[in-house]
């Protein structure tokens, strides 16, 4: 097989998924936070990584600048050892290399669609800012069936509590019961569930919402506000918001634009070949439920087979190409989309969606294609987080590949460090305040939305 070579590693990436990238860094955002045996660490790679791929609990470290910095270090180390010893490229590299050009092109394909819409109205980001500053904490009931929902929205109107509705549907397996903390553009619940949390009061019950994939009804059980936000705190918060509400008002332009391109398309799923793909993932998810939970190192193995299914038939026809089911196994491998297990009718509704996502990418990356757009400079420029990335998962894998544990692979990153040199700007890294938003792109329920920067894995 073909061995790692450090300019084929170089044009390894995935464009930022954050409308942040249509607006020039200025001032110190490319200040060096470390350097590792020659490579640099800027505060724009710090931010990006941190706040597009916060992990659980992070803003509540008091030392987390420096324990995110750490894993990194790590990432950097481990990846500058993996391209050294020349290790074998997994077997499906160039059709995992070929996938990430195509989505560092679309997502450079939306940046020169719509750079020249209007500035955002002030008023919004002062309003927005002051609700990121809020965290709720709120409890949800969510539901697939629309006959379930309609049942919810009577009872409230009749004065039922959300306490009386939470027992009546704990014993009900289409009803799922949780509680989670929301801040204002973290992009954890859909824009309409959000406003409407933020114009609510504690202990007050919502309508029914509609979401893309069923109906939720939620209360707000608390909030926690920050009392006091330095003036570079706030003014790092004031841009964040600032992105979200420019990325709120693409979302709008791009979903008039992917409707316009598709309106055109006559796409047909076969029945035949759409079971045939559908029930061998329900058989492989149901074999080893943990295929369906997104694998932080992502695969790259080339995928088998089962002779009981006939992966050769037609599942999705266009006018320009069509998909076999063992096409569209290769997609979701590619993608590394999450499909639920055990749950025959979820899985197929969740299939049926992933390939109209898959489709629409298909036609945006053909039209970024036809303008040239994988030589544009700004999908070249970011491709070191990913080559950094990737290096990191390829040493993981030859690491976990000697038959070591958990802890021997952390020690041998830490000896990976010692014989490194590595700087660190003290000073760099604890000015550096984060917002607590995740400026995601576009579409918070899109099939690529882990895919928005490299995920980040903590060994150690």
């Amino acid at each position: 097989r073909p061995k790692i070579r450090a300019h084929q590693l170089r044009y390894l990436t995935l464009t930022v998924f954050i409308i942040g990238c249509m607006a020039k860094d200025t001032g110190d955002i490319d200040e060096i936070v470390a350097v590792v045996n020659g490579d640099s660490i800027t505060r724009r790679d710090f931010i990006l990584r941190i706040e597009m791929t916060i992990l659980p609990g992070n803003d509540r470290w008091a030392d987390r600048n420096e324990r995110l910095l750490n894993i990194m270090i790590d990432e950097l180390v481990v990846g500058q050892w993996a391209e050294q010893e020349e290790f074998e490229l997994p077997p499906a590299y160039d059709e995992q290399l070929q996938f990430i050009t195509q989505q560092a092109s679309i997502r450079e394909l939306y940046r020169l669609e719509f750079e020249n819409l209007p500035e955002v109205d002030s008023v919004l980001i002062v309003q927005a800012v002051e609700k990121s500053s809020t965290e709720l904490s709120i409890q949800t009931m969510f539901t697939e069936s629309e006959g379930i929902s309609m049942d919810w929205q009577e009872a409230t109107n009749q004065g039922q509590t959300f306490s009386e509705l939470l027992t009546g549907g704990s014993q009900n397996p289409a009803i799922h019961i949780g509680q989670s903390t929301i801040r204002w553009g973290d992009g954890d619940v859909p824009e309409k569930i959000e406003a409407l949390a933020y114009s609510m009061e504690i202990d007050e019950v919502s309508e029914v919402v509609a979401i893309n994939d069923g109906f939720v009804i939620f209360k707000i059980t608390g909030f926690e506000k920050e009392m006091i936000m330095t003036e570079s705190g706030y003014s790092a918060k004031w841009l964040a918001v600032k992105k979200q509400l420019r990325s709120r008002q693409v979302d709008r332009e791009a979903r008039k634009y992917i409707a316009a391109m598709m309106t055109t398309k006559k796409i047909i799923q076969r029945a035949a070949g759409f079971q045939e793909v559908s029930g061998y993932l329900e058989e492989q998810l149901r074999d080893n439920p943990s295929r369906s939970e997104e694998n932080a190192l992502g695969e790259m193995d080339e995928t088998s087979f089962l002779p009981d299914f006939d992966l050769a038939l037609p599942t999705v026809e266009t006018p320009d190409f069509t998909w076999t089911g063992e096409d569209v196994l290769l997609l979701v491998r590619n993608y590394n989309y999450r499909l639920p297990a055990n749950d025959p009718d979820a899985l197929r509704s969740n299939l049926t969606g992933f390939l109209k996502g898959a489709t629409r990418d298909h036609y945006l990356n053909e039209r970024a294609m036809r303008q040239g757009i994988a030589s544009n400079a700004r999908v070249k420029n970011d491709t070191q987080m990913w080559t950094r990335h990737f290096l990191f998962r390829i040493g993981i894998r030859e690491l976990w590949g000697q038959g070591v544990d958990s802890s021997a692979v952390a020690n041998n990153i830490a000896r990976l460090r010692e014989s490194a040199q590595i700087r660190v700007n003290q000073e760099v890294l604890e000015k550096i305040e984060l917002t607590n938003i995740t400026v995601l792109a576009y579409w918070s329920t899109d099939i690529a939305r882990h895919l928005a920067v490299p995920p980040l894995i903590d060994i150690q």
